[in-house]
């Protein structure tokens, strides 16, 4: 019998010992490395001296993915590029992405005896190729489509901050002031699984009160206060910060010993190939850049692949439906969100203050949550305005600068050895932006009084749902072979109304309450934006969720219209969405997916029975 299967499912056999012991399977657990694939760094030195050849052997010795499994359930990561070509694997589950929302949903599946198989384009590391299939083009606002994310396992939670916090019950609701707002599902529906979306991200359940976290900040930093205001139309709001960001990190080791759950890299998708109606998925088809072929029939499929890319590969899928899987109302791609990061609005504090809750600067280096301002539910309403809020970091000179941040950013992820993916795309906005860097850099270790900190807004907007904003397909192809994606994404007037007035509501309420004078750029009061319109880096709202399928692309349960065993996991379902981070609601989600999945197929099997 064989010992274990590696690479090309090759027979490794030990004549002298017979089946290898399970615990030194469990033992062959050395880090994996490499920029491109990964490589077992070392063997077990419990392994004879022929298991050691025979495994060497098998995996071979240039740098290639050695992804190894076993025939009793230990190692279940494998090379897509290794499966024999026009080969169909079978599941019962197919997951298409390994990112926040895929990982959390293979996990659920975990010991449940249901074969899932997770397809994740990448591998334990970027690389570029890979990532370069990413890349598109612009016809609206600028955007960097193949630096904004990142193609390996664990998605962009491996450019993640970590910040976590819930939508708010006005931001599920439907607002008549918002065009094309509200979730068609209650905000007291996703409690219990927003409970199970803390432990994923390992952070604490319903800890959001400001004067909870203030005591426990003050143990280390007695000096530390909040913003306090004299009225309820401005507020504090918390947001906890994960220490375990990196879920391909996380939880490698618990899918990687699955007994039921298999991990695909290097395993692109070209599209899903439905029945002759078009109502039912038969099977995925999957291309790796090394020219292998292959295919993977499921009862049931899950795309998963953000914000961006789940409307790319439906639009992609068109051999059926013309224009897309999914897509008869021409909705999908349409309402593509993205949250408005601008730094603007300068506060004069009329005595010593310390807000450095409110600092993310701060936060990153000093504390499981960050502070920020925000418009009260009530002010929200009274005001017509989107949900908005906003960080004080204290700043010098040239601080607000893109390559400023970047700097920062490096260099608090350095400390933590963590090598951003986008490096490169960081190191090249530190050199554009290198006369506002020199100044931060000169101010800051010098202290030089010229270069004298500043306390500046950093405000974070919500985006109004607009359907002219959109994802399509361009002309231009990728090394696959396949459409890349053509962006167009917009914001309407009402962005920019929600800045001035929340600016002017934050002034007045700083004024009311003693604290300080908030100077707002005259270029804002004047219909700029006062300083550059960045993003943070969310993708949402592609595919959004509505019952009716002439208003949204996915039901209620997150499954595509007229398709009936595909789903949909992510934050492009989002209807709505707030101004705050998205990826614990896409836990959230994902937990509920998981659970109507398992109902049906309990409800199949008792009905089969």
């Amino acid at each position: 019998m064989p010992a274990f299967y590696a690479l090309l499912s090759t027979k490794i056999h030990a004549p002298d010992r017979g089946i290898l012991d399970r615990k030194k399977y469990t033992r062959i657990d050395a880090p994996l490395i490499s920029s491109s694939n990964c490589l077992f760094r070392s063997l077990p030195p419990s392994l004879s001296a022929l298991e050691t050849g025979l495994f060497r052997a098998a995996i071979g010795t240039k740098n290639e993915l050695a992804d190894i499994t076993c025939q009793q359930g230990i190692f279940m990561f494998l090379d897509a590029r290794r499966v024999e070509s026009g080969k169909q694997l079978e599941a019962d589950i197919c997951i298409v992405g390994g990112g926040a929302a895929g990982i959390t949903l293979a996990r659920e599946f975990d010991r449940s005896g249901v074969k899932v198989i997770l397809l994740e384009s990448g591998g334990l590391r970027q690389h570029r190729k890979t990532q370069s299939l990413y890349q598109g083009e612009n016809t609206g606002l600028n955007y960097e489509l193949d630096t904004t994310r990142t193609r390996f396992f664990g998605g962009s939670t491996n450019c993640w901050g970590g910040w976590c916090r819930p939508l708010s019950e006005l931001d599920f609701s439907r607002r008549e002031w918002v065009d094309n707002s509200g979730w068609p599902i209650e905000r007291g529906a996703m409690d219990p699984y927003y409970e199970r979306a803390h432990e994923v991200a390992n952070i604490i359940p319903g800890e959001y009160d400001p004067e909870s976290w203030l005591k426990k900040a003050r143990e280390n930093n007695p000096d530390l206060e909040l913003l306090r205001f004299s009225s309820d139309r401005v507020e504090t709001r918390i947001a906890q910060l994960t220490p375990t960001p990196r879920f391909g990190r996380e939880y490698r080791e618990q899918l990687r010993q699955s007994d039921n759950v298999q991990l695909y890299f290097r395993a692109n998708i070209s599209g899903f190939r439905t029945n002759a109606e078009g109502n039912q998925v038969e099977h995925v088809d999957v291309a790796c850049l090394n020219g292998n072929r292959f295919s993977v029939k499921a009862r049931t499929f899950i795309l998963a692949t953000g914000g961006i890319e789940n409307a790319r590969l439906l639009l992609l899928s068109n051999d059926v439906h013309k224009n897309g899987l999914g897509n008869e109302h021409d909705l999908v791609g349409r309402f593509f969100m993205e949250h408005p990061r601008i730094v603007t609005g300068e506060i004069e504090f009329f005595r010593e203050t310390h807000p450095d809750m409110y600092d993310t600067g701060y936060a990153y280096f000093n504390a499981p949550v960050i502070a920020s301002l925000g418009l009260s539910p009530a002010t929200q309403q009274r005001e017509q305005l989107l949900n908005y809020h906003a960080y004080v970091e204290a700043m010098y000179e040239g601080e607000d600068s893109q390559g400023a941040q970047d700097l920062k950013d490096l260099y608090v992820r350095l400390r933590k050895q963590d090598i951003p993916p986008e490096i490169f795309s960081m190191l090249g906005h530190i050199a554009r932006d290198l006369p506002q860097v020199y100044k931060y850099f000169v101010g800051k270790r010098l202290r030089a009084e010229k270069y004298m900190r500043s306390h500046k807004l950093v405000n974070i907007l919500e985006p109004e749902p607009y359907a002219e904003s959109r994802i399509t397909l361009s002309n231009s192809r990728d090394p696959l072979g396949l459409q890349r994606v053509r962006m167009n994404w917009m914001l309407t007037p009402k962005v920019h109304k929600t800045l001035l007035r929340s600016q002017q509501i934050i002034g007045e309420e700083l004024e009311r309450a003693g604290i300080g004078r908030l100077k707002i750029d005259p270029a804002l009061e004047e219909g700029e934006w006062g300083g550059p319109v960045e993003w943070v880096w969310h993708h949402m709202g592609s595919t959004r969720m509505d019952p009716d399928p002439k208003k949204g692309v996915v039901d209620t349960d997150c499954k595509l219209h007229g398709v009936v065993n595909l789903y949909v996991a992510g934050s492009s379902v989002y209807p709505t969405v707030s101004a705050d981070t998205p990826t614990l609601t896409v836990i959230a989600l994902a937990l509920r997916m998981a659970d109507h999945i398992k109902a049906t197929m309990r409800m199949e099997h008792s009905a089969a029975a």
